[in-house]
C-alpha cells in the first residue's frame, strides 16, 4: 500500500468516525476543500463510490462500510507497526552500565548479563569492576 493511499484511509475514516468533512478537515489539520478532494482522489484511485453525497449529507456505500471496517484495522496496525519500530531503534541506542565490586567473583554478574542480552539484543551492555571510588567516576 503506498503511503498516499494510507492517508487518504486515515482522511477516510475521520469523516465516517466525525460524521462531518469539515470536523475530520479540521482534525487532521488540513482545510474543508483539500479532505474532500482527498476522498475523491480515493474513490477514483479504487475506482469505486465509496460515499454517496445528497443535500450536504452523506452515506457509505457498500463498498465505503467494507474500506471503512477494515482500513480501521489497517490503520491500527500501521500505528502498532510505527510504535514498535520507534521502539525497537530506541533500544539500539540504549546502553546499560553495571559497576561491580573488585572483590566480588563475576559469576553471577555473567548470569545476569547473559540474560539481558537475551532478554534486550539490542542494548548495549557494559560492566566496569573497581573500587567504590572508582565506579562513581566512571558511572
Amino acid at each position: 500500500m503506498t503511503f498516499l493511499l494510507l492517508k487518504q484511509l486515515k482522511y477516510f475514516t475521520e469523516v465516517i468516525t466525525c460524521q462531518s468533512f469539515t470536523d475530520a478537515a479540521e482534525k487532521c489539520g488540513i482545510s474543508q476543500s483539500a479532505m474532500s478532494q482527498q476522498i475523491r482522489a480515493l474513490e477514483e484511485n479504487l475506482d469505486t463510490e465509496l460515499i454517496r453525497r445528497k443535500n450536504r449529507k452523506f452515506y457509505m456505500t457498500p463498498a465505503g462500510e467494507y474500506f471503512y471496517r477494515h482500513g480501521l484495522v489497517l490503520l491500527d496496525e500501521a500505528e502498532r507497526l510505527k510504535k514498535e519500530t520507534a521502539r525497537i531503534g530506541r533500544q539500539i541506542n540504549q546502553r546499560l552500565r553495571v559497576g561491580y565490586s573488585k572483590y566480588l567473583h563475576g559469576t553471577e554478574l555473567c548470569r545476569a548479563a547473559a540474560l539481558l542480552s537475551e532478554k534486550y539484543p539490542m542494548m548495549e551492555l557494559e560492566t566496569a569492576a573497581g573500587y567504590a571510588e572508582e565506579l562513581i567516576d566512571m558511572l
